[in-house]
């Protein structure tokens, strides 16, 4: 029995220590996926799964991220009010009242 070779080729070396794009790793799957014959059929399902997962989810607008913003400082105000009232700190001069 032999063993199997425990070095990378250049093209191996060069897929390996190259930083990889989504598009690149899609064109490596396919490649991959033409090597080894697969059926027409089954390629173009892959590639219309990878490209659903390509396009955006939901799009985001101006008006989500004032909305997320909002409630973001809400949470931030009500935290910082309750640690001031546990602690009995002083809030705009009053101690331990808000």
């Amino acid at each position: 029995m032999s063993k199997g070779r425990n070095l990378l080729s250049e093209d191996e070396l060069r897929i390996v220590t190259k930083p990889l794009t989504l598009n690149l790793m899609f064109k490596l799957f396919f490649e991959d996926c033409q090597l080894r014959n697969l059926c027409p059929h089954t390629l173009k399902y892959y590639r219309e799964q990878f490209n659903a997962i390509k396009r955006p989810l939901v799009t985001v607008t101006e008006m989500d991220i004032k909305i997320k913003l909002l409630i973001l400082y809400t949470v931030k105000f009500v935290i910082y009010c309750v640690l001031m009232v546990k602690y009995n700190c002083s809030i705009m001069g009053r101690e331990g009242k808000i």
